[in-house]
């Protein structure tokens, strides 16, 4: 169209027309910026603690109207120009009943924290997730005497959280 989009040294994306003028600030502390022919994808630093930063990943359109946040809190994002896809990957916590199949009454309940990778289509804004790390596994435990070594299975089944009031 008739404007054009830069980052200032100070991380502040910035529309100005193709004429030099209504040079307006967008949005600070940019991360990077990811064109399409309708719309601009661009993530952002945001705090999300006292000394915590992350991304978010924004889309506004090519006016520089419809500016919405699309994913917070995000640790990393890279971008595939030729499959108009974003990839992402997300810290998020996952709560696990642990036990062993024949003592189920002795089930405790453990956060694990995991790291989630995702996809996104920038023309439609679907998001995928395409991996998963850290989650549980078996584990070898010592038995007998002499320290046998068994493997005893447990089961990890992800519970959804409850919310405490206390």
């Amino acid at each position: 169209g008739n404007l054009i989009y830069y980052v200032d040294y100070y991380d502040t994306l910035h529309s100005v027309r193709i004429d030099g003028k209504n040079n307006i600030s967008v949005s600070k502390n940019i991360d990077a910026v990811y064109p399409m022919d309708k719309c601009l994808y661009y993530t952002r630093k945001e705090r999300v603690g006292d000394d915590e930063f992350a991304l978010s990943i924004y889309k506004m359109d090519k006016s520089g109207r419809n500016v919405h946040k699309v994913v917070f809190n995000v640790d990393k994002v890279e971008s595939d120009e030729l499959t108009s896809k974003i990839y992402f990957k997300k810290g998020e916590t996952a709560r696990f009943k642990v036990y062993e199949p024949k003592k189920e009454k002795e089930a405790v309940l453990i956060d694990y924290p995991l790291q989630k990778y995702y996809e996104m289509d920038m023309n439609t804004e679907e998001v995928k997730q395409v991996l998963t790390l850290g989650l549980p596994h078996s584990e070898e435990l010592k038995t007998g005497c002499g320290g046998k070594k068994t493997t005893v299975d447990k089961v990890y089944e992800e519970v959804t959280w409850t919310p405490s009031y206390n």
